[in-house]
Parts: C-alpha cells; structure tokens; sequence
C-alpha cells in the first residue's frame, strides 16, 4: 500500500467513515433497506463540524448538483436514490446513495463526488493517488477485508472511453439484517477537476447474478462537463 501523502488523511479517512457508518445503521434500523455501505472521503480533509456532521439534502424529483453540472434522478433503472449527503456548506463534496432490491438480487450503490484539491495536474498520478485513498478508507471500516482485485479499467461515457480505477474486497458484515460474506467493488474517475467514485456492495452469492448491473449504472450518470442543453419552451424564440 503507498503513503498517502497528507498526513492528516487517514484520521480524515476513519473519523468519516466511523460517523457515516453509525448514520446508516441508524436508517436501517427504522426503515427495511439495504444494511450499510462503505462511505468515501473527499481529495482533502474537510471539516464536518462546521456543519455539525455530514449534512442531508432533500429533493423531489431529479437533484442537480450546480457546482458540477452532473444530475442524480430519483429512479435510475431499477435503483432507487435513498439518501443526498453533502460535506461542506457548498455541497461542493456529497454522495448520492441508491439501492437496487428484488427477489435474490439487492445491491447498495452510492455514488461520492468532489473535486480534486492540492496537485491536480498530472492525471495518473493524482487518480493513483486517490485510488490509495479510496482502498484505505474502505479497510479501516473493514481491517478483515481482502483484496480481490484492483487494477485499471474503462467506461464509456458519452460516446467517450474513459479511464479509472477497480477494486474488488470481500468481507463479513450484516446485509438486510443478516450477517454474510460480501463484495464490495470500487470505480473511481477524474473528470476535469471532479472525481467520481462508484461503490457497489452485495451479498457474495448474488454477485454473479448483479455485477451486469454495476458498470451500467455508472454508464448512466452525465458527468461533469456534459450539462445537457436546456429545452426551450414551445412559444420561445431561440
């Protein structure tokens, strides 16, 4: 594992991921949902006592994210957006978590965005090094976890290939109320100044059956810089 070169990332890292843990078994316990999913950590450590811990926001309907252009509908596919969560007071950093669940098939998904901060120049190294990040903070929730896999893949997104980061873990945790094996796959992305992470995290016995849905799901975001062009209203000149 590489040194991650903030030296307070890692405290950043556990302290989030130790609160936002707490909050999703708080929401499994009062609603029957999917148990709780690993949580991210922006590019630099932020600061949540400011907003007195991670802070929701409530839509109806599609949220837009102003800062980046990207949009999170309420109902992608068969997943269902659950919970918006920002970090800062500008929701310049927030996460976006969906569920898919049907007979033998249940997936937690989140989304995390936020820009890059410090050396964003050199896009390997920076995607690498969020990357290390990214496998750090899910084994401090997890310090049982194994590695199945990481290396480089590809999405498309907008008629574009794209290039980012996977990993796969494997560990034991409570899922819809029940303790079993599961895996937990990671993407990460960088586009323009914005990462874009995916986590998808499902019992190890329908992995199988739902990783189909994994990548289609990430396929179907507009991400930063692809704003969709506004519709005029009949009647309106151009």
């Amino acid at each position: 594992m590489k040194n991650i070169p903030h030296p307070t990332r890692g405290m950043c890292l556990f302290k989030r991921a130790k609160v936002l843990r707490k909050m999703e078994l708080f929401q499994a316990a009062l609603i029957v949902t999917l148990t709780p999913l690993l949580l991210g950590c922006p590019s630099a450590p932020v600061n949540p006592a400011r907003l007195g811990g991670p802070s929701p926001i409530h839509v109806l309907g599609a949220y837009l994210h102003d800062p980046s252009g990207m949009e999170f509908p309420a109902q992608l596919g068969a997943f269902e957006r659950r919970r918006i969560l920002r970090y800062d007071p500008d929701a310049n950093e927030i996460s976006v978590r969906y569920d898919l669940v049907r007979p033998g098939q249940e997936i937690a998904a989140t989304v995390y965005l936020y820009p890059c901060k410090g050396e964003c120049g050199h896009f390997a190294k920076v995607l690498e090094r969020e990357f290390d990040a990214l496998k750090t903070q899910i084994l401090s929730l997890h310090p049982e976890a194994g590695l199945l896999y990481e290396g480089d893949m590809q999405l498309e997104q907008d008629g574009k290939i794209l290039e980012g980061k996977k990993a796969i873990f494997r560990f034991e945790d409570v899922f819809v109320f029940r303790m079993e094996a599961l895996l937990s796959q990671a993407y990460i992305f960088k586009r323009g100044k914005w990462f874009i992470e995916y986590r998808f995290t499902c019992p190890q016995t329908e992995y199988d059956k739902v990783k189909g849905e994994f990548e289609g799901f990430a396929r179907s975001f507009r991400w930063p810089g692809t704003r969709r062009k506004k519709t005029l209203s009949p009647g309106k000149g151009k």
